[in-house]
């Protein structure tokens, strides 16, 4: 790949550094992951919505 010129993204380059923001008043944060459907926090822009929940080996989204 180098002899064309092209070199492999290093991925500091591919995404930006997110800037460090302090935890605030609006800020949540859970110890563990919504395991039902009543724990999952909606998300949405108003005309659709999903609940997300589950864990990491298995993770439900219900639109």
């Amino acid at each position: 790949m180098a002899e064309h010129g092209l070199q492999p993204a290093a991925s500091h380059r591919v995404l930006p550094r997110q800037p460090w923001r302090p935890v605030t008043e609006t800020t949540l944060r859970y110890d563990a992951p919504a395991s039902a459907w009543t724990e999952a926090l909606p998300l949405g822009n108003g005309r659709i919505g999903a609940m997300v929940f589950g864990g990491v080996a298995v993770e439900r989204l219900q639109l």
